[in-house]
């Protein structure tokens, strides 16, 4: 057996773990909508843009499609190769056009407008059925078309503001203030929310099937349902009241993200769970910046969108394969401690290719969470190598950390997986 002695540095400034990739296009600015459609091909919209961005190898390369717009592109959403972009202006009074491409952006045409309305939000559910989002001061409007946005009928009109919208399979949901969450189906409008969900402004819903669904709301609140609304349970474990949640993404009922920003210390964040919202550990962090809300692409990297020009990405699948391989086999003690930890790893974690996970214990790093999710330590760069098929320690100092609960997370080379523990301190 092999010991490996940790100590462990206080933490500040920008974090982007191994797992998350940067990409600037330009100067962009705010970006208003990222969106992928089928196979590779990804599009997006920005402030005060001329026309719309391209990518045809899943946003790693873009190249700008100019239409000399005068007025903001605010909306987008693609069907395969059937686009459509909603234009308006964020100021003055208010003349929204609707343009429709059928060659995966390269062509537009005007098929629509609308007066004192905005399109703020599209969604296409096949090359013929679309729901629009459409605000004006102090109300909206939910619109369904059945021929490619040629003619829409309203299907509710409301007096406050709707903050977030989604589709899954033929229901489209929007939430908004005071609770407010409705999903439109088969020609009818039901109301979903209750209980607890009612005492809070709702940014962002996610469902995963027809009774497993997710919200993000105002005070750093995220809330589940495993009933189809019925019932809404707090999972935002650890998640500061400070923050903006304007993301969020499940890719099961374990694997999550939410991303936003800081209201009171002006940084961007991304935080992941891997138990279904029972712990939250930081996973991004960026100073002066705001994210927004999540896209994922096909061959599975989730994307997030800011301003200041930024894009970041990961290979989510990676991630949660290898997340789900280690962790029955990885232990921390004592817990409670009071001097030190122990993570017994795996008997082949090893560097040794030929073994089953292949990975060099040496390239680990751990770092340590408190129950605000803020990270409060992490190990430097330590070079110490592994004997192939050996059981082997890692013995982490934490001595100096105050009493309470934390949750340690031990990131393998090259940030493709993490593994997240409790322990506490006494």
């Amino acid at each position: 057996m092999k010991y490996f002695i940790i100590f462990l540095v206080l933490f500040s400034n920008n974090y982007l773990s191994a797992e998350w990739k940067q990409v600037e296009i330009g100067e962009l600015g705010i970006v208003y909508n990222l969106e992928f459609a089928d196979p590779n091909y990804a599009f997006l919209t920005n402030y005060r843009g001329k026309g719309i961005y391209k990518s045809t190898d899943n946003g790693d390369n873009w190249n700008l499609i100019n239409l000399n717009l005068s007025n903001e592109p605010v909306s987008l959403t693609f069907y395969k190769n059937y686009g459509w972009l909603g234009i308006s202006p964020l100021s003055g009074s208010i003349n929204s056009e609707i343009m429709f491409s059928s060659n995966y952006g390269e062509n537009w045409e005007k098929i629509n407008s609308f007066q004192g309305e905005i399109p703020i939000q599209m969604k296409a559910i096949d090359s013929n059925k679309l729901f629009l989002l459409a605000i004006k001061p102090n109300a909206y409007s939910i619109k369904y078309s059945i021929d490619r946005g040629l003619t829409w009928e309203s299907i509710e009109n409301g007096n406050s503001q709707v903050l977030g919208s989604f589709h899954y399979g033929n229901k489209f949901y929007w939430c908004g203030y005071s609770g407010n969450l409705k999903y439109f189906e088969n020609g009818e409008i039901k109301a979903i929310s209750s209980g607890i969900l009612l005492e809070h402004n709702i940014y962002e819903v996610r469902f995963l099937n027809d009774n497993l669904g997710f919200v993000s709301c105002n005070k750093g609140k995220i809330f589940k349902t495993n009933n189809s609304g019925i019932l809404w349970e707090d999972i935002s474990n650890g998640i500061p009241s400070s923050f903006r949640i304007n993301g969020l993404y499940f890719k099961d009922e374990r694997n999550g993200w939410i991303s936003g920003y800081d209201t009171i210390q002006n940084y961007s964040f991304v935080y992941s769970t891997i138990d279904g919202g029972l712990s939250w550990v930081e996973d991004l962090k960026f100073n002066n910046s705001k994210f927004y809300d999540f896209a994922l692409s096909s061959n599975n990297k989730l994307w997030i969108r800011g301003n200041n020009s930024l894009l970041f990405y990961k290979d989510i699948e990676t991630s949660i394969e290898k997340n789900n391989e280690f962790k029955d086999d990885l232990y921390v003690y004592p817990n409670p401690a009071s001097d030190y930890i122990e993570i017994s790893l795996p008997e082949n974690m090893s560097s040794n290719p030929t073994l089953k996970h292949g990975v060099d214990v040496a390239s680990l790093n751990v770092q340590i969470y408190n129950m605000l999710g803020l990270e409060v330590a992490q190990t430097p760069s330590f070079v110490n190598t592994v004997q192939s098929g050996a059981s082997d320690l890692l013995i982490v100092d934490v001595s100096h950390l105050p009493a309470g609960v934390y949750h340690v997370r031990i990131i393998g080379s090259n940030g493709v997986w993490s593994i997240v523990e409790k322990f506490v301190k006494m």
